[in-house]
């Protein structure tokens, strides 16, 4: 028997495996695809704090983000930015296989072509059955499924709030500086959303959009601008996935041996629909409901516990952001060629630059909404409906 067998060979299945192994567990990792990283829906951009906290591995770095430029409908632009790297971009095919490596030095079993057709959770263990026929016993299963799998939702878990559709492309376009991320937003251009570019290499960018709206539409529109058309060198084929948006309110079946992290609990940035940072952050606090788990022989309240320290940990990052992202939604072209104006004053743009945070967004957040001009723009279209973000927010902050 293994004391806990994860589903998913991703970023977050593959650390947590190689934290439990280092704690002295025999852990199983069960993937579905036949190779690790593949496919990728993934714009790839990983905050270097992440790098840092939680050692990923330097290869598959392809480039280094120091600048974020926003461009506003009507063109103008601010560039905010700093001398050390805010960011990385990724091949997470390489960087994916990079973290499988390291979890078997640790002593990780991973299993490819391996697909999960059912979880059930007994008594004192787990039972795991793939699609081959075999069935598998753990004492404890984690679901690191991604935002693509259907078996949390099966087996009864919390669905999302909601879900982004994502569409993308990599092509060869030209790039004036390869350590600036393009943002394009704009009502009219991307439903207020936002458009990005992100290089990859010289004269090769990943283009995209994340949009509860038709992303792939938004695109193909942005795609044949002309200023965005005639730096195109090379022809394309977009890409789409979902994402899921939130899971943080203790509903839905729980199980005292079964869990979910990172993108298949809906731990993702509602700002920008990054989930890798966040899944780490999760599977740290995850580690130690697992490891209590395989040692103790009470594990009456284990779970609950572990989904409060969630709610606890990253509740107020998601539901500020789930706030801010419903503003950005009622807002004009004028508001956004308004609010970029604004940040081109070299007083605001200091205190802009100080507040920004890549993986924490909650502090420009809340900055902006303390500034007086940014507040009259965001909250103009405020309404009564929204009073229930406010409750919950209130709730976790104090």
């Amino acid at each position: 028997m293994y004391d806990c067998i994860i589903i998913g060979a991703g970023p977050i299945g593959n650390y947590l495996g190689k934290q439990l192994a280092l704690a002295g567990l025999k852990i199983l990792i069960l993937e579905e695809h036949p190779e690790i990283g593949v496919p990728v829906n993934c714009t790839g951009v990983i905050g270097k704090h992440a790098f840092d906290a939680f050692g990923l591995p330097e290869k598959g770095i392809l480039t280094s983000i120091k600048n974020v430029q926003y461009i506003s409908p009507s063109f103008n632009s601010v560039k905010i930015g700093k001398n050390d790297p805010w960011a990385y971009v990724v091949d997470r095919r390489i960087m994916d296989s990079e973290l499988a490596g390291h979890a078997r030095e640790c002593g990780v079993e991973i299993r490819l072509n391996s697909k999960v057709i059912h979880v059930e959770e007994k008594k004192d263990s787990v039972s795991v059955s793939i699609e081959k026929g075999e069935i598998l016993t753990a004492k404890s299963c984690v679901l690191a499924t991604g935002s693509m799998s259907a078996l949390p939702y099966n087996l009864g878990f919390q669905k999302p709030w909601y879900f982004l559709k994502g569409a993308q492309i990599e092509s060869e376009i030209k790039i004036s500086d390869l350590s600036t991320v393009d943002i394009y937003i704009g009502e009219k251009l991307c439903g207020g959303d936002f458009i990005w570019i992100v290089p990859v290499s010289e004269n090769k960018a990943r283009v995209g959009i994340c949009s509860r709206f038709n992303a792939k539409n938004y695109l193909e529109s942005f795609l044949n601008k002309p200023f965005i058309k005639t730096r195109l060198l090379s022809g394309y084929s977009i890409t789409q996935g979902i994402i899921p948006i939130g899971g943080i309110e203790e509903k839905g079946k729980r199980y005292s041996r079964i869990f979910t992290v990172g993108d298949s609990a809906g731990h993702v940035k509602p700002t920008t629909a990054g989930g890798i940072a966040l899944g780490l952050k999760t599977a740290d606090i995850l580690k130690q409901s697992i490891i209590n788990i395989c040692s103790l022989k009470n594990i009456e309240g284990i779970s609950i516990k572990y989904y409060k320290s969630i709610r606890r940990t990253i509740g107020l990052e998601l539901l500020l952001g789930d706030f801010f992202r419903k503003l950005f939604l009622k807002l004009k072209d004028p508001d956004w060629d308004a609010i970029v104006e604004l940040a081109n004053d070299p007083k605001l743009l200091g205190l802009i630059k100080n507040k920004s945070d890549f993986d924490k967004h909650s502090k420009l957040i809340l900055w902006a909404l303390s500034n007086k001009q940014y507040r009259k723009i965001f909250l103009k279209n405020f309404n009564w409906r929204m009073l229930g973000y406010l409750k919950d927010i209130f709730a976790l902050w104090v």
